[in-house]
């Protein structure tokens, strides 16, 4: 749905839903500086393919990036590959700086075939 690459980004008050994607159905955040507030990240699905270690994020995935996530829902989003899925809700590996705050996470779940 939301592919950023790089700069400063805010993203508020919106809903995105319904993204397909081998990672970061809903936003993918591939570097850059990112403030997302006040959404609604629902009923994205990661499909199978591309690079398994890119894989997840259903809702956001993020890399190379400094994330913060405040306010937001995050439901309904998952997995539907064999293998391989890492965070339906979101992805965000250890070595990233990141702030998450007042979010709401439910239904963190990842399917398989």
């Amino acid at each position: 749905m939301l592919h950023i690459h790089s700069g400063r980004v805010a993203i508020s008050g919106v809903t995105i839903r319904h993204g397909r994607a081998n990672s970061g159905a809903g936003i993918r955040v591939d570097g850059g500086t990112v403030t997302i507030r006040n959404c609604l990240i629902t009923w994205n699905t990661i499909v199978e393919g591309g690079n398994q270690e890119e894989n997840g994020g259903a809702g956001i995935y993020a890399q190379n990036a400094k994330v913060t996530i405040s306010g937001c829902t995050i439901s309904n989003n998952k997995g539907n590959s064999a293998a391989g899925i890492r965070g339906g809700g979101i992805y965000i590996p250890i070595q990233y700086q990141q702030t998450c705050r007042y979010q709401e996470l439910s239904d963190r779940r990842k399917y398989r075939k």
